[in-house]
């Protein structure tokens, strides 16, 4: 058994011990640096306020941005100028770079291709000849149709032919199926084998006076003076 003095000392060396190790372990923690970053990994705190002020010194890229994308969402388009040259009016419309091709409202379009000799118009105007004309347009890219003849009443129409114009008794004229077209810079020869591949319906080409003839009725094909 051992004696008292031995087992006090033994308690009393224990416990200095252990008070020694504690205040170690608390300094130790008190003096530990924060851990570092991994090199090429910024915090998110600091991605944040480069952004910012990245924004801050380059405010027009967000509007740059934004602008961007409105035109890539807008339809690219071409202006072509309808020009009547009995009346002297013009109608303007936009024209899609691709895809269909949609003319201005009925009502628009009935004033603009009225006959010029009467002033009527037509309620049951067929716009397909005019669309065709527009994709030609858009084919050539020209910027102007000029329209030698819209609708034609059938008063007009007979006048013509007895002054001995070159007009059929039953024009598709005088329905509202037909438009007699030129554009510039453009030879009647390539608009009308153009516009007869597309098969809509009549053709006619008159090279002297230079326009090419357009009609939604039965499929055919003419030349005159």
């Amino acid at each position: 058994m051992l004696p008292r003095w031995h087992v006090a000392g033994w308690l009393f060396a224990a416990q200095l011990m252990a008070l020694v190790t504690s205040a170690a372990r608390a300094n130790s923690a008190a003096v530990a640096p924060p851990p570092l970053a991994a090199a090429g990994s910024p915090d998110k705190k600091s991605l944040y306020l480069t952004a910012k002020a990245d924004e801050a010194k380059q405010p027009h890229r967000k509007h740059a941005r934004a602008r961007d994308a409105r035109r890539s969402r807008a339809p690219a388009v071409r202006l072509v100028n309808l020009h009547n040259l009995w009346t002297k009016e013009w109608l303007v419309v936009e024209v899609p770079l691709r895809g269909d091709i949609s003319p201005p409202s009925p009502a628009r379009v009935r004033a603009f291709l009225r006959c010029h000799f009467t002033d009527e118009e037509i309620e049951a105007l067929d716009q397909r000849p005019l669309r065709l004309a527009l994709e030609a347009a858009r084919h050539f890219k020209a910027s102007r149709i000029d329209i030698i003849s819209g609708y034609r009443s059938p008063k007009y129409n007979l006048m013509l032919r007895k002054k001995g114009r070159e007009v059929a008794r039953d024009s598709q004229h005088t329905k509202g199926n037909a438009v007699d077209i030129r554009l510039p810079d453009v030879s009647p020869r390539a608009l009308s084998k153009w516009i007869r591949g597309k098969r809509l319906g009549g053709v006619g080409i008159y090279r002297t006076s230079g326009f090419v003839h357009v009609d939604s009725g039965p499929i055919r094909s003419w030349s005159g003076r």
